[in-house]
């Protein structure tokens, strides 16, 4: 009977106990392990090669990377004898780079996943070294117009991402003249919006015109987000064909799209493009031309508006920098796409323009779908769907034809990578707080390992993750460039043809309700209270408040000529303020770049010794309100 009563007082400890050990058991499987997210399953370790693109230019030697972040590098070829690590990565000659940033990339997912979707879409631009790409409101279903339909998106890519991924809205007739509409788009967490100004070829995303396009403008001034345009307009009456032309040749389609419709959809566009000028009534906003193919007349305008200081960037495509009308066989209906890519002559124009400058970037326009409606057999250009499926392959095309007009691994990194990773940062005043695009201390490890001399075939036994291998143009080709890894917020999520397990990668996207909530602890706080570490843990929150933005003025921090020898010998690098922990030396509403006192977290940890010599350095901020501010610095290991 005893035994029987210990029992029953047992019993209920016993259920606890269960449920507990059910609980944590659940919890730990519910979120994949770094085992699962990593072929590399290690927080902390090195990564190094012989050729490191970096913003200041090619390095030997090796970055170190912990948790999510680059957090050091050290030069030089005996870079081992100052690591104490046996977590290294050597990829010896192989060429260690920023990984690439795709602008305009088509996943159709929802709706259309027949065509691509997130996981196969991803898999791919893993497999590619895109690290990071930003997904089209159009050819998923419904389109991406609303916040809505953007929490679909969202909940599609759920577990289904092996890179980052961030969405563009829809600028459309229906939103265009409704500022709350577009207000919950952005706040919702869209990087921009996107618009046509011909008919897009889906039903629910028709197209805009330059008064839709000037309300787009204004809406996204004050987000600091730009507008992305396709810019094509039809012309007044109908372009004339031929009863003789065969709609199986190339040529044929060409007639259908000449360069005056871009041409003049760029005219439009300029007569809006002025109000985002400093002090216009659009100030703020940007204004980014995408997939840019006449180079001839569109160029030119383009560039007259940049000279006068509209706020307006352009890219174009590796389809257009590959190929030429003339070698497009007739009934190859894989190279279809709008634009269309135009002649020889045209192709080098758009080279040059690239290498000079005149093109800010590149994106891929992966725009896939299924076979059957490219029509491969009938090869008719007029009815079979339009689209370039690219993503796995920019990176090898781009260097394949680069190469041969002189291209670089520098302009490489800064057409793939720095040049967008600033465009999906709001562009302008909030570039200088986004944490990817280049190999730096205090930015995402997202990393691409690739040989530039490694040949290969594009064909069926070389691994493709596209879901229709058979419709890109690129199938058949020899490229070189061969990706070897691709590091994803320092997961390895892909090496040598295989994935890691578990797909972990984020959503990147600006989240106005999550930004406002940090501004407010901003504003409630006195000045001479804020801490460095909660405005580092979120910059651009930081960035969107009078202070932060009077902060973001400033790109570079310039040091009074009292500085110390041992503060000029920290000048070629990026210095690291973690250790200032308090502001009570600023005055006013002025601030130095908060980027520059966020990132390099590690600069003065290994210079500890140096900081008596550095409190005697000061910073000031001499374009906003000429005054110097002396900071003090603290050290708080």
């Amino acid at each position: 009977m005893e035994t029987l009563s210990l029992l029953w007082r047992i019993f209920p400890l016993f259920i606890l106990l269960i449920s507990v050990l059910i609980f944590y058991a659940n919890t730990n499987t519910s979120k994949p392990s770094r085992g699962d997210c990593s072929l590399f399953p290690h927080d902390n370790f090195w990564v190094a090669s012989k050729r490191i693109v970096t913003p200041r230019g090619i390095i030997s030697g090796a970055v170190e990377v912990k948790g999510e972040n680059i957090i050091s590098k050290i030069t030089g070829g005996n870079w081992r004898q100052k690591i104490n690590s046996a977590q290294i990565v050597d990829y010896g000659e192989a060429v260690v780079m920023p990984g690439l940033i795709d602008v305009h990339a088509h996943l159709d997912d929802p709706g259309r996943t027949e065509w691509e979707g997130f996981p196969s879409g991803t898999k791919a631009a893993a497999a590619g070294g895109i690290t990071t790409l930003i997904d089209m409101p159009l050819n998923s279903f419904p389109s991406t117009v609303s916040e809505e339909t953007l929490q679909l998106k969202l909940k599609a890519a759920k577990e289904n991402l092996h890179v980052d991924v961030g969405f563009w809205g829809g600028l459309v007739p229906e939103n265009a003249f409704n500022a709350s509409a577009l207000d919950g788009l952005l706040r919702a967490g869209v990087l921009g919006l996107k618009s046509f100004m011909c008919p897009s070829g889906i039903n629910d995303f028709p197209m805009t015109n330059v008064s839709h396009i000037k309300e787009g403008l204004a809406a996204l001034a004050k987000y600091r987000r730009p507008l992305l345009v396709h810019a094509e307009i039809q012309p007044d009456s109908e372009i004339y064909l031929d009863p003789n032309d065969d709609p199986r040749s190339y040529l044929t389609y060409l007639k259908t799209r000449p360069p005056s419709m871009e041409q003049a959809a760029i005219r439009e566009l300029l007569t809006v493009t002025q109000d985002t000028r400093t002090g216009g009534p659009a100030d703020g906003a940007h204004l980014h031309i995408v997939h840019l193919s006449d180079a001839t007349s569109s160029l030119d305008l383009i560039k007259e508006a940049k000279s006068r200081g509209d706020r307006i960037s352009v890219e174009t495509c590796p389809h257009y920098l590959a190929f030429s009308a003339e070698e497009i066989s007739d009934g190859d209906t894989r190279f279809k796409c709008a634009p269309p890519i135009r002649d020889s002559a045209n192709k080098e124009k758009l080279w040059k323009a690239l290498l000079e400058g005149d093109i800010d970037m590149l994106s891929s326009d992966h725009s896939p779908s299924e076979p059957e409606l490219k029509l491969l057999e009938e090869g008719n250009f007029l009815r079979a769907w339009g689209g370039i499926s690219s993503l796995q392959f920019v990176l090898p095309v781009t260097w394949s034809h680069g190469r041969n007009y002189g291209a670089t691994l520098e302009q490489l990194a800064l057409w793939w990578s720095e040049k967008p990773a600033k465009l999906t940062g709001q562009s302008l005043h909030s570039v200088y707080f986004i944490n990817l695009g280049a190999i730096a201390i205090g930015n995402h490890a997202d990393i691409v390992v690739w040989e530039p001399e490694l040949e290969f075939d594009l064909n069926g036994s070389h691994p493709i993750y596209h879901k229709h291998p058979c419709i890109s143009a690129y199938m058949g080709k020899t490229l070189s460039g061969k990706v070897l890894a691709s590091f994803v917020r320092g997961n390895l999520v892909y090496e040598d043809g295989k994935h890691a397990s578990a797909a972990c990668a984020q959503l990147r996207f600006q989240n106005s309700r999550h930004r406002r909530r940090y501004q407010q602890s901003f504003k409630t706080k006195p000045l001479k209270t804020l801490e460095w570490d909660s405005i580092c843990r979120q910059p651009s929150s930081f960035a969107f408040t009078t202070m932060g933005f009077s902060a973001a003025k400033s790109a570079k921090i310039p040091i009074e000529r009292k500085q110390t020898s041992a503060a000029k010998s920290l000048l070629p690098f990026k210095l690291d303020f973690s250790g200032i922990v308090d502001a009570s030396e600023i005055v006013d509403s002025s601030l130095v770049s908060v980027r520059e006192l966020c990132l390099v977290k590690r600069t003065l940890k290994s210079a500890i010794g140096l900081l008596e010599q550095l409190k005697e350095v000061v910073f000031f901020v001499g374009s906003i309100t000429k005054l110097q501010f002396p900071f003090r610095i603290g050290a708080k290991d």
